[in-house]
């Protein structure tokens, strides 16, 4: 991932904002993201398969109160970024 402030994106030659704007895009983010989330489970897979490991999977309890302790924080987070609830609601998974 790479981040560049407005400033520096606009201070950019046309032939540079080009190259940039072609190899960027939500669709692209998704599809990376996609990509990495597949691995992953692969790699859960495999872990999952040698000795010594233990998986734990969370009750419904349990989710429900670390729900409970991070809720504060997102509605904070929504009052604080622009837009805030209008991105949470679009990076969650369709």
């Amino acid at each position: 991932m790479i981040f560049m402030s407005r400033t520096k994106y606009n201070a950019l030659p046309p032939v540079a904002k080009k190259i940039i704007d072609e190899n960027s895009s939500e669709a692209l983010s998704r599809n990376f993201g996609k990509v990495m989330a597949d691995e992953n489970e692969v790699q859960r897979q495999l872990v999952m398969k040698m000795p010594k490991q233990t998986f734990v999977t969370p009750t419904a309890a349990q989710l429900a109160g670390w729900q409970q302790k991070v809720t504060p924080v997102i509605d904070q987070w929504t009052k604080v970024v622009p837009d805030g609830a209008k991105v949470l609601r679009n990076s969650r998974p369709s």
